[in-house]
């Protein structure tokens, strides 16, 4: 028998995505109950779960943005207002106050545009606020939104086939001024911020997150510098944060984290060490403790969630719940 997608707690107005790579998506399963026939087999005893023929929706949806239609990618961690591309914003024709900030990326600030608009996404009409820079919002789309401006309350992601060992585990929200969906996660003393975003590979840590962490999970920075896209196209320097003990967030575990070696914190007090120089018997290290900095975040990203099933965002009870 195939376990149910959708949870029995989840409201029947949610919004159910299918967040996996197209290639590993299935049809949603959905209860039948018992003597119904399916596919021209009759159920008996107990209700039974079939795949239904039709898929869920994946995580772009046409939207209609103030009469446009339009494509818009709907991320777990995305901003509350719509996000879009310039190419969009000139090809609807909206024009809005400007300068403002939009976002601050390390030491790097964007700036930009905002304008009032009427937005129909998901069968719903839900008014809200339109973002643009000069700089490129999303890829693969003309705009990027998170659950907080969406009209449904709850937003399911579905990121993986049902597991009969997955547990939820409920995160606090937390909600800080730059109007994004995160969760509040404590490690030793210092309360982090989490995001998930499904369209990176890499999990990234703040400096401010890493000089918290490291000294707990005793870790250090190791490897080369990458350049890793934060938001906006801006790419900020990362290096592999090896750790001595597990990262755990929940019921996840982030295994090969990188660390944002000076954003909001300088992680240059976070001890350094030349791979061939652990041992295989060897591989604790320790970090200098030093004050964090103002913005402890950690961006999760879809290669850590590979065990999970999905990630339930319900803004009425200001929890979030991850199925792994």
């Amino acid at each position: 028998m195939i376990a149910p997608i959708v949870a029995a707690g989840l409201e029947a107005a949610a919004l159910i995505l299918d967040a996996r790579p197209p290639a590993q998506r299935c049809p949603v399963a959905i209860a039948t109950p018992a003597g119904a026939t399916v596919d021209g087999t009759k159920a008996s005893g107990e209700d039974i779960t079939v795949c239904a023929r039709s898929e869920l929706p994946g995580t772009r949806l046409p939207a209609t943005i103030e009469g446009v239609a339009a494509v818009v990618l709907i991320e777990p961690g995305g901003p509350d207002d719509l996000e879009c591309n310039p190419s969009f914003i000139a090809r609807a024709g909206i024009s809005g106050r400007e300068p403002i900030p939009l976002a601050r990326i390390g030491p790097i600030q964007i700036e930009g545009s905002i304008a009032p608009v009427g937005v129909v996404i998901a069968g719903r009409y839900v008014p809200g606020n339109v973002r643009w820079s000069d700089r490129t919002a999303v890829a693969d789309a003309d705009c990027i939104v998170g659950p907080g401006g969406l009209p449904q309350s709850s937003v399911r992601f579905v990121l993986g086939p049902p597991r009969a060992e997955a547990t939820d585990v409920v995160l606090p929200f937390h909600r800080p001024s730059y109007g994004r969906t995160y969760a509040r996660w404590r490690v030793g003393r210092y309360d982090l911020a989490v995001r998930f975003e499904l369209e990176h590979r890499r999990t990234v840590l703040t400096a401010s997150s890493t000089i918290a962490v490291a000294p707990i999970l005793l870790g250090s920075v190791t490897g080369d510098t990458l350049d890793d896209e934060i938001s906006w196209t801006v790419k900020r320097p990362v290096r592999r944060l090896t750790l001595g003990r597990p990262f755990v967030i929940g019921n996840v575990t982030i295994r090969e984290p990188y660390a944002r070696v000076s954003d909001y914190g300088r992680a240059a007090n976070v001890r350094t060490i030349n791979p061939d120089e652990i041992g295989a018997d060897d591989i604790l290290v320790s970090a200098k403790r030093s004050k964090p900095g103002r913005s402890r975040l950690v961006r999760v990203s879809h290669d850590d969630l590979a065990r999970c099933v999905a990630i339930t965002i319900d803004r009425r009870h200001r929890q979030m719940t991850l199925t792994c």
